[in-house]
């Protein structure tokens, strides 16, 4: 942890938690959606939020 206040590292867990979650809903629409364009552009959504928590992680070491 680079020295972060602990209000720092509360709203750091909070945004990691909030791109997981996109990630995961974004790929759970991708799964249902049925038209092509729509359902590459949620993959994509989901693939960028997971590099978000990967980017985010980095933070806490």
């Amino acid at each position: 942890m680079a020295g972060l206040t602990n209000m720092e590292l509360d709203s750091l867990r909070e945004l990691i938690m909030e791109e997981t979650l996109a990630a995961s809903k974004f790929a759970a629409y991708a799964q249902t959606a049925t038209d092509t364009a729509l359902k590459n552009h949620l993959n994509k959504a989901s693939q960028e939020a997971s590099r978000n928590v990967k980017t985010l992680k980095q933070f806490l070491s």
